[in-house]
């Protein structure tokens, strides 16, 4: 009598391996990114066309557990792509089929999560950088510099620094939701026809910033419950196991992904605390720290021309009171994001053309304006005005009722009274500008608040 695999274990041994069995399952359905990173699976395109972003909210967001996780402190702002596991070997020719629709636009090259080379730099182009073909396309050599060929600028040239497995990090700031967004291909360098390596052109709807975004975690709870119920279906007809045990491989396989998800938020806990718990940190107060000190040792490196300024906060004494200054026209972006204890954003953040400055100041900020083809250059402001920049006032708060009705800049913490604020400036002018951009912090009692508000 042939006896099958499953015949070996005894009753109890049997359940739980099939429990196991089915819960592989289970977490692959409710974490899609996990089928990107086994080996034998990399060269199947169809698992890798699809990009990736770490901002919660965008319609190709990976699962908020592993942003927490691997604390890239996303800006919503930012609708960031990543194209992995690109061979480097023979270098490559990334195309992109016209200049990106939003204010801010830069390509980084990391090493892969399994390249011997770490800790770099990033080589990063910005869009200032770029040359443009004459229908506004572009092209750009990902290679060492002897390879690069000859049709291609040096001011389009990425050098590899040795890198074999890359990530190609694509930012785009400033980008309208719901704009559809062109996807580049690319092209092996080698000798002989050029290979694709990805289709082109696939398009892409852009972020959502509404705070009632569909949430990926509840859909794919969907999925996993219709996954378990047919699983479930089909051992109930096979009618090899009781009801009882079923039951059981069910309770195992279910368990699988939720301690993932819990071990998950732990790490980006644990990152977060030992980021704040660095002395270069004062709660309630910002600070221009090392990049090593704003990004945990493993996580992505920052790009080279962002400048942050970062705050742990601690509003259960009372509101948080931001003063600072904001020169527009100076930097390429302004962005102001709260995190949480797990590094994830909260959805109410400020840009410099959402944030409302001195009485009087207009919400959108001049030469902050989005880049529009076909548009001219926003006028510069007089230099006396440039010099002393635009005063705003910022407040965070855990009762929103005190601020009701008045028209300010106000951000609700009453979920996360302690967490992390990032104020980032993209490729500002001169260090001069980003020192004089750094903001101070007052902790407000319920009465000073409520003097506040009047004054306001």
């Amino acid at each position: 009598m042939t006896m099958t695999p499953l015949c070996l274990f005894p009753l109890k041994e049997e359940t739980v391996f099939m429990g196991v069995v089915i819960g592989v399952g289970a977490t692959i359905i409710f974490f899609p990114l996990l089928l990107r990173f086994p080996p034998i699976l990399r060269k199947l395109r169809t698992l890798h066309t699809t990009p990736l972003s770490d901002v919660p909210g965008c319609p190709e967001h990976y699962d908020e557990a592993f942003t927490s996780a691997l604390f890239t402190l996303p800006d919503p702002n930012n609708y960031l792509s990543v194209y992995s596991y690109l061979p480097l070997d023979e270098g490559i020719r990334f195309r992109h089929p016209r200049m990106p629709v939003c204010r801010y636009f830069s390509l980084s090259l990391y090493a892969g999560l399994f390249d011997p080379v770490q800790d770099q730099v990033p080589p990063s182009l910005c869009d200032m950088d770029l040359v443009y073909n004459l229908d506004g396309s572009f092209d750009v050599a990902i290679c060492d510099e002897e390879e690069r060929p000859a049709d291609i600028s040096p001011a389009n040239w990425l050098p590899r620094h040795g890198v074999r497995d890359a990530l190609l990090v694509v930012r785009r700031y400033g980008t309208l939701p719901g704009q559809r967004l062109d996807m580049p291909s690319f092209h092996s360098m080698g000798p002989g026809t050029p290979k694709e390596l990805k289709p082109a052109h696939h398009s892409f709807s852009g972020p959502h910033y509404a705070e009632k975004a569909p949430s990926h975690r509840f859909q794919r709870l969907l999925r996993l419950l219709a996954y378990l119920g047919a699983v479930a279906c089909a051992l109930l007809l096979a009618g090899r196991w009781s009801a009882a045990e079923i039951t059981a491989m069910l309770l195992v396989a279910g368990a699988m992904p939720a301690i993932l998800l819990r071990l998950l938020y732990a790490r980006g806990r644990r990152k977060a605390k030992r980021v704040l718990s660095d002395r270069a940190y004062k709660v309630n107060e910002f600070t221009d720290p090392p990049e090593a000190r704003v990004y945990d040792a493993d996580s992505p490196k920052a790009h080279p021309n962002h400048k942050y300024y970062s705050c742990p906060f601690d509003a259960r004494q009372g509101d948080l009171l931001i003063i600072g200054r904001i020169f527009p026209g100076k930097q390429r972006m302004w962005t102001f994001v709260v995190y949480d204890e797990c590094g994830l954003p909260q959805y109410q953040h400020f840009t410099d053309e959402t944030l409302r400055t001195s009485p009087g100041a207009k919400s959108h900020l001049p030469g902050a304006r989005r880049r529009r083809e076909g548009t001219e250059e926003p006028r510069a402001l007089d230099a006396g005005r440039e010099q002393a920049g635009l005063a705003y006032r910022l407040v965070l708060t855990t009762d929103m009722r005190r601020h009701s009705g008045r028209e300010e800049n106000v951000v609700d913490v009453s979920r996360i009274p302690q967490g992390l604020v990032l104020l980032r400036l993209i490729y500002p002018e001169t260090r001069e500008v980003f020192e004089r951009s750094k903001p101070s912090v007052t902790v407000l009692c319920t009465e000073d608040a409520r003097g506040h508000r009047k004054q306001a």
